[in-house]
């Protein structure tokens, strides 16, 4: 049968699939790890505090190691996602993320996040135990950097058509592109100030609300160019993670001339964005405020499985 088998080898959980073992976390190594997250925290004093800090890396991994999982399973056609029978209890109600995280946890945490999964929702996996099972043969492992980097597949596919494409629709220029495309904020000091407005200490809120902002004008133009039944507006799912994925917001010199003309143009569509005036907050759901706070604190993008 075509089933892939997930299971607990000492310090390991090892995953099987087609006469392969893959290693897909070594407990140990996690630990270290772990470690040198919590030295970064204290070297760089981050703005939540360490326990929050420690949660929030755990929970990226776990989403990602669970969509790594789930994303093999479809694409090799898996009837069956399997565990040990011994592991049966693991699965908890709510996920285990402290530092003290054990690698029962972490495979309760996996059970959990599969079975809340929309595929398994919708039937295109399925889970369930065994008492015996047969190893893999041939071994490899996968590291914890590439479960930390990794992408799930559909957010994958959308994030290269939009390289493309959000170049042809002139939303960024090809010299843009670093390591992600960077939308331009202009601040009108000289309307603020006529305003009234002491506007520096509300600037990094201000910013943060206009990058979303210009990400719902975005998303909304390209659910209706690539056809998408999906809702519009700050909503979480692919296609707005792919954006955030894809893009940064950075505050630009104010444009003057015709270069400004060109710039209001193109802010109608999300293009840029001109703060002459108070930032009204737009409302956020959990999923979504998660998702901004692990790219601000980790540089990654989880889609929460």
């Amino acid at each position: 049968m075509n089933n892939m088998i997930i299971y607990e080898d000492k310090s390991k959980i090892n995953l099987t699939h087609q006469n392969k073992k893959i290693s897909i976390l070594n407990i140990k190594e996690f630990k270290e790890n772990l470690e040198k997250i919590e030295a970064d925290y204290i070297k760089n004093k981050k703005f939540i505090d360490i326990d929050n800090y420690i949660c929030l890396y755990n929970f990226i991994f776990i989403n990602n190691l669970s969509n790594f999982i789930k994303d093999l399973a479809i694409k090799e056609k898996t009837k069956q996602i399997l565990f040990s029978k011994s592991l049966r209890t693991k699965g908890k109600e709510t996920i285990k993320l402290n530092k003290n995280i054990s690698i029962e946890d972490i495979i309760g945490n996996i059970i959990l996040c599969l079975l809340k999964s929309e595929e398994y929702l919708k039937e295109k996996i399925s889970i369930d135990y065994v008492d015996k099972f047969k190893e893999g043969e041939s071994e490899s492992q996968i590291n914890i950097c590439d479960i930390m980097q990794y992408i799930p597949a559909n957010i994958d596919k959308l994030i290269k058509k939009l390289k493309v494409d959000l170049i042809a629709f002139n939303y960024v220029k090809k010299d843009d592109k670093k390591e992600n495309f960077v939308l331009p904020i202009y601040i009108d000091e000289e309307t603020l100030l006529e305003k009234g407005i002491d506007y520096s200490k509300f600037l990094p809120n201000w910013t943060s609300v206009s990058y979303l902002k210009m990400l719902i004008k975005i998303h909304d133009f390209f659910v209706d160019y690539y056809e998408l039944e999906t809702k519009k507006g700050l909503v979480y799912d692919d296609l707005m993670l792919a954006l955030i994925y894809l893009m940064e917001y950075e505050v630009k010199d104010y444009p003057k001339g015709l270069q400004k003309s060109i710039e209001v143009g193109r802010a109608t569509k999300g293009k840029c964005y001109f703060i002459d005036g108070i930032v009204n907050p737009v409302a956020i759901d959990q999923k979504l405020a998660i998702t901004l706070q692990g790219k601000d604190l980790f540089k990654k993008v989880i889609k929460l499985v």
